[in-house]
Formats: C-alpha cells, sequence, structure tokens
C-alpha cells in the first residue's frame, strides 16, 4: 500500500482575520514596559483529504495507491500575550526580559478525512520566556548572557528546556572585536524539533571564538 500527495485546482488560499492591541509604559527613563495581545481567526486552512484506495497494476507488481488530496478543510483560532522589559539600573548594566503565551486550536471542518490538526497545536511552545543581561567591564569588555526557556511540544515529543548562552567580548579598537561564545552551557545538548524521527534537531555544547571587523 502507498499513499500519493494530489494536488487541488480548487485549492483556495488561506486566510485569517488578525486582532492586536497594545500598551506601553515608562515609568522611569531607565525602564519601559511594552505589553502586546493577539487574537486570529484562521479560515480554508490547508489540509491532507484521504480519497478512496484503488488497485494499480504498473509498474509491478500489483499495489494499492490510497489518494491524499491537499485541501481547504482546517479552520481554527490562535490567541496570546507579549510581555517585554527593558531596564538600565547603571550606565554599565542593561537588562531585558520577555514572555510570551501561546493557545492554539484548530479543528477539522465536518466531513474532513484530515489528521493534521491535533498534531498542529502541540508543535508549538505555550510559554517562552527570554531574559539578556549586558555588562560593560573596565578594560573594553563586555560580558552578555541570554537565558532561553521553551515549554514542552508534545507531538514533537520535546520536553520543556532551559538554554543559556554567553558572550564576552574585547573591544581592541574602534572597529576590531575579539569575543569567546558559548552556546547551550546548561547541557550537553538538547532536542529542540523532530521527536524520534531521524531529521530532528537537537542542539549541542559550543564554544568558539570570534573576530569583528567593522569600516
Amino acid at each position: 500500500m502507498f499513499a500519493r500527495i494530489a494536488g487541488n485546482d480548487g485549492f483556495q488560499s488561506e486566510t485569517a482575520t488578525v486582532y492586536e492591541a497594545g500598551y506601553r509604559i515608562q515609568p522611569t527613563s531607565r525602564i519601559a514596559l511594552d505589553l502586546a495581545t493577539f487574537y486570529n481567526r484562521y479560515a480554508d486552512l490547508s489540509s491532507l483529504e484521504f480519497g478512496a484506495p484503488f488497485r494499480e497494476t504498473t509498474p509491478a507488481p500489483p499495489h494499492t495507491i490510497v489518494p491524499i488530496v491537499i485541501g481547504n478543510q482546517l479552520e481554527g483560532n490562535s490567541y496570546g500575550l507579549e510581555l517585554t522589559a527593558d531596564a538600565e539600573p547603571a550606565r554599565w548594566l542593561r537588562l531585558q526580559a520577555g514572555y510570551s503565551h501561546l493557545r492554539l486550536h484548530l479543528r477539522a471542518r465536518p466531513g474532513s478525512t484530515d489528521t493534521t490538526s491535533a498534531a498542529a497545536q502541540g508543535a508549538s511552545p505555550r510559554h517562552q520566556l527570554v531574559a539578556r543581561s549586558a555588562v560593560s567591564l573596565p578594560r573594553r569588555l563586555l560580558l552578555d548572557a541570554i537565558v532561553h526557556y521553551v515549554s514542552a511540544l508534545p507531538t514533537q515529543q520535546v520536553a520543556g528546556y532551559t538554554s543559556l548562552d554567553s558572550r564576552l567580548a574585547w573591544q581592541a579598537t574602534r572597529r576590531v572585536e575579539v569575543a569567546v561564545v558559548g552556546e547551550n552551557l546548561l547541557a550537553a545538548h538538547h532536542l529542540e524539533f523532530g521527536g524520534t524521527s531521524p531529521g530532528r534537531t537537537e542542539v549541542r555544547r559550543g564554544v568558539y571564538g570570534q573576530v569583528t571587523f567593522r569600516q
């Protein structure tokens, strides 16, 4: 038995109706806060519709074909928020943080044979958090650190993870910067996408040097 994906002359463009609202406040000259919310409605999303199986005799040996036609039988909505903060408590220190929350709901229309909607809903993280610090040190040194948290992706069989990247740079001249960068410092490796599939995406710990020239 073999699956065969077929095109569809009647396929329509996917549509989205988007609502957004935001608010920004700056209580002091050194602190800024931003809040953004959104609600999206989706229609005519692409789907994979199963047709009636049939037999083929060529090429040999005889075999069964299951046609899969691209359709527009998915719909749904998403909503969430993003919150960011930016602070500069001292001339030598800058702090930034951000949080995002996402809810995604997709469903197949009555009569659809698509089974991908549930998988799509579990392939985007519900929670993400990032925090960054930039410290100006003596002797023209700059130390950056970024912590990033991503919640689990159930349909990708990816657990939630926290990563840490850091960078120490030396401004040798106005045009030359030398840096040492460390990535994924909290773990030897972590999975980000693909679960148990052969093409899964896995990020490993790494350290490298960097030289930047500016004109």
